[in-house]
């Protein structure tokens, strides 16, 4: 995980100072985190084990069919900047980030990470270790991408501090 010192305290204080510049930042955030995102998505292929195409419910929760597309689609870029993500003072807060929210495709990439069970032995035998996808996704664009993000919250901090500098 990359992490840029500052980001979140500058984009509070731009959504105040011009909640329509956050807006551009938002997007433009969105933007530098799409090769990510496209880079996730080229990696689901097909079906991973041949049983992960039924139907299947937990506690009345659906899992599964797993599908190309339902995966592919699950793939998307949230920006939030509140507090509560961060666990203790000293955890980062994840301020843009990657995430796959398809249930099927979540199970897919991070079976057998936490606990030893049969489909992680099956996923980790056929697909390798858990993550299978979303982090060597980040990790190939991980350079360009921080690059550029380290460069948009440096154009954000002198905005911010130059208009913080014209109140005073």
């Amino acid at each position: 995980m990359n992490e840029i010192r500052g980001v979140r305290q500058s984009i509070v204080a731009l959504r105040k100072i011009d909640p329509q510049l956050r807006k551009e930042f938002n997007k433009r955030a969105r933007d530098i985190a799409k090769p990510i995102v496209l880079e996730a998505r080229r990696r689901y292929t097909q079906v991973p084990l041949s049983g992960m195409s039924r139907s299947w419910t937990q506690n009345g929760r659906q899992k599964f069919p797993f599908t190309v597309a339902g995966a592919k689609r699950g793939v998307r870029i949230k920006i939030d900047t509140s507090r509560r993500l961060s666990r203790g003072p000293a955890r980062p807060v994840g301020i843009v980030s990657v995430k796959q929210m398809d249930a099927a495709a979540v199970i897919f990439d991070m079976a057998g990470k936490a606990t030893d069970n049969q489909l992680g032995r099956n996923l980790s035998a056929r697909w390798g270790p858990a993550s299978r996808i979303m982090w060597p996704a980040a990790e190939s664009e991980l350079p360009a991408v921080s690059r550029e993000m380290e460069q948009l919250t440096q154009a954000v901090e002198r905005f911010v501090q130059a208009q913080l500098a014209r109140v005073r």
